[in-house]
C-alpha cells in the first residue's frame, strides 16, 4: 500500500476519533435525571441519563384529569414532554461549555492537520475504544467486510432502535413497549383503570416498565450483527495503527 493513502487512511481515522471523541464529551454532559408531567397532569414520568423511562406516578386526582381510555395517551405525552425538556437542558449545557467551540474546529477541513503520529498519541478524548485484537490481513478483512455488509437489512432489523421491548404487569392489564430511544407504547385496561387508585396504576406501570427495561438491557448484552460490524471496525483500526502490518498486506 503506497504512502499517500496510508497518509489518507491515517487522517481519516484521527478524524473519525476526534469526532467520536466529542461525541462521547457530548454524552457526558446528558442530564442524569428528567421528569414531567403530561398537560393533564394526571400522569409524571423520570428519564435516566440515557432518556428512557425510569419511573412513573400517577396523580391521586387523575380520574378529573383524563378519562380512563386516555390514560395511555397521557403516559405518552408525559414522556414527549420530559424527553422534550431533556433535550432542551442538555442543549443549554452544551452551549455554555466549549463543546460548541470544539465541534466548530472540528468541522473546519483543516481541522485536523498532517497526520505524523499514531492514533495511541492522539489525546484520550479524541480516540475511539477500541478492543486489543491480533488484525488479520488487510484482504481478509475487506472480504469479510463484504459478506457483512450483504446483510444490512439484517443488521438493522437488529438494532435496539427499531426494535420494540414489550413488559406486562402480572393481571395483564398494562403493557409497556420501549425501544434504544424510548417509550414507544403504552396501553391501559380502560375497565380496569376506572377502578383503581393513582398508586395502583402507577405500581403497575413501572412493573411492565421494569420487564420492558430489563429485556431491551437483555438484548444490548447479546450477540448481533452490528456487533460483528464493530469487531471488524476493531481489526481494522488495529491493523491500520500497525505500519509493518499494513505494509505486509
Amino acid at each position: 500500500m503506497n504512502d499517500e493513502l496510508m497518509h489518507e487512511l491515517a487522517r481519516m481515522e484521527q478524524y473519525a476519533a476526534m469526532l467520536q471523541g466529542l461525541l462521547k464529551e457530548a454524552d457526558a454532559t446528558a442530564p442524569q435525571r428528567t421528569q414531567a408531567e403530561d398537560t393533564s397532569g394526571a400522569v409524571n414520568i423520570v428519564l435516566d441519563a440515557a432518556g428512557l423511562p425510569e419511573r412513573m406516578d400517577v396523580s391521586s386526582d387523575w380520574p378529573r384529569r383524563v378519562k380512563p381510555d386516555a390514560l395511555g395517551a397521557a403516559v405518552l405525552n408525559a414522556f414527549g414532554q420530559a424527553s422534550e425538556s431533556r433535550v432542551q437542558d442538555w442543549s443549554r449545557t452544551l452551549e455554555g461549555g466549549e463543546w460548541g467551540d470544539k465541534m466548530q474546529r472540528a468541522m473546519r477541513e483543516d481541522s485536523v492537520e498532517q497526520f505524523t503520529t499514531p492514533l495511541n498519541d492522539v489525546p484520550a478524548m479524541f480516540r475511539r475504544d477500541t478492543p486489543p485484537v491480533q488484525p488479520r490481513r488487510i484482504d481478509e478483512l475487506a472480504e469479510e467486510m463484504m459478506r457483512e455488509m450483504d446483510r444490512v437489512d439484517e443488521i438493522a432489523a437488529d438494532s435496539p432502535l427499531v426494535q420494540h421491548f414489550e413488559g406486562t404487569n402480572r393481571t395483564r392489564t398494562v403493557t409497556v413497549k420501549l425501544n434504544a430511544s424510548g417509550l414507544t407504547g403504552c396501553d391501559i385496561d380502560a375497565n380496569w383503570a376506572a377502578d383503581q387508585s393513582g398508586g395502583s396504576i402507577a405500581h403497575a406501570l413501572n412493573e411492565a416498565l421494569t420487564i420492558a427495561r430489563d429485556r431491551l438491557r437483555d438484548h444490548a448484552g447479546a450477540p448481533t450483527a452490528q456487533g460483528r460490524l464493530d469487531a471488524l471496525f476493531a481489526e481494522t483500526m488495529a491493523l491500520m495503527n500497525d505500519p509493518r502490518r499494513m505494509a505486509e498486506s
